[in-house]
């Protein structure tokens, strides 16, 4: 008969039955109560299991290890577990009945995929997830099950991967600070969902809320949305990467509006509000270096149906695209573009005689990362020259003299700043006034 491998620190009171000889080295309790103190730590090696009317009070620290047997942590039938305490799980966490949480700590400590399942959705204090594993070996996943964050309660990912899988994973705490994860590159940790699974967080401020999505299917992404709520009342945002091109999901990226060039063919985002009124700034982040750069964003069949569209005024920064003040989540699916070069307008005539119609000379759009315009008479005698778009030649000379009518000559030399196109031109433009 084999002993379980089981170390019992101070402040450990025990009750009840308790199997310590089952060949599988767990920690099979049935219907014991099991009180440790603070300061107390119940080392268990190789998995426990409460079962019956089981009451674990947990005000130390609890560690189950993997040896021999997974160490995992199972509270079935009708079992009670709660405290403040500490949970150290290197395999699965299965509830099967009553977790209260209080103030308590769990840690998924495991170097190998491990599962938070059960028949009964888990709402954690405090949750931290760590380990050693790489590739899949990071995984901690929703195995059938949602799960929670309560109202006070932090969310620590570290450098892990929280899988939702089709399951939902809740924060309730509204501060904007309680979900936090490495951004070292290539080591982020991030929260992963496929299908109709979704990382949910409660706001309740204008403060910036992290939503740290990203996934492994495919080419391991880490790319994360950034929600800013407008106003401070009670909301309720919801965000998942597709890790593979829209159109795989029915969304083509060649059905857009006229005025993008592109769509982002690598992943899109599903954003939603569930609960709440407030418009919200949202911010798609990506990576410029293997993603490509862009200066747009998009939203699939609205306003107009089955293709995505422009959603316009919207600020770029080189790693992450926002846009301000949004309202509309009815459809869900967000996407990276890139708009087109806004067309350049040169006027060949202009008549500046003071009645407010076509008074100036001027490029009709100024989005140029370098310009520069001479504009002479026939003569060649130089009668204007900027150095920016928004300035505009009235019809008078370097001193300040309105000029004669007739035909001028103009140098230009610009580079616009979005595509980076020469685009130097020379010309000739009539000057006309009212007789």
């Amino acid at each position: 008969m084999k002993t379980t491998a089981i170390s019992v620190f101070a402040g450990f009171s025990f009750l009840g039955s308790c199997d310590l000889s089952n060949a599988q080295s767990t920690f099979n309790s049935n219907s014991a109560t099991i009180y440790a103190t603070g300061g107390s730590v119940i080392q268990v090696n190789g998995g426990m299991a409460l079962g019956g009317t089981s009451h674990l009070q947990n005000e130390g620290s609890v560690n189950i290890a993997t040896k021999n047997n997974p160490g995992t942590f199972a509270i079935n039938d009708n079992s009670v577990v709660q405290g403040s305490g500490t949970y150290r799980v290197e395999q699965d966490w299965l509830n099967n009945s009553v977790f209260t949480a209080n103030k308590s700590t769990v840690e998924l400590n495991g170097s190998t995929p491990q599962f938070i399942g059960g028949t009964v959705a888990t709402t954690f204090h405090d949750l931290q997830l760590t380990g050693t594993g790489t590739g899949p070996n990071r995984k901690k996943n929703l195995l059938a099950t949602n799960a929670s964050i309560d109202a006070s309660g932090i969310l620590a990912i570290n450098d892990r991967e929280l899988d939702t899988d089709t399951n939902t994973f809740f924060v309730q705490n509204t501060s904007a600070t309680c979900v936090t994860n490495n951004i070292s590159l290539g080591s982020e940790g991030f929260v992963s969902s496929t299908s109709s699974g979704t990382f949910s967080r409660e706001t309740n401020s204008s403060a910036v809320y992290l939503f740290p999505t990203g996934s492994s299917l495919g080419v391991t992404r880490y790319r994360p949305v950034e929600i800013t709520p407008d106003f401070s009342a009670a909301n309720t945002f919801t965000a998942r990467l597709a890790n593979n091109d829209a159109t795989l999901d029915l969304c083509p990226v060649s059905n857009h509006s006229a005025r993008i060039a592109n769509l982002n063919p690598y992943f899109y985002h599903k954003i939603r509000h569930p609960l709440g009124l407030d418009h919200a700034d949202v911010s798609i982040f990506y990576d410029p270096s293997v993603d490509g750069n862009y200066d747009g964003m998009d939203q699939w069949n609205v306003p107009a149906p089955y293709m995505w569209n422009d959603m316009s005024s919207v600020s770029a920064s080189g790693s992450n695209v926002n846009r301000s003040d949004w309202s509309d989540f009815n459809q869900d699916q967000f996407i990276l573009a890139n708009e087109k070069e806004p067309p350049v307008i040169i006027p060949n005539v202009f008549s500046p005689d003071g009645d407010g119609q076509n008074d100036f000379f001027a490029i009709s759009d100024a989005n140029f990362e370098a310009f520069h315009i001479e504009i002479f008479d026939r003569w060649g005698v130089k009668m204007f020259e900027s150095y920016a778009a928004v300035l505009a030649w009235d019809g008078t000379n370097l001193a300040g003299q309105p000029v004669t009518e007739g035909t001028y000559f103009f140098i230009l030399k610009a580079i616009t700043k979005k595509t980076k196109t020469d685009f130097s031109k020379n010309g000739f433009l009539t000057l006309m006034r009212k007789k």
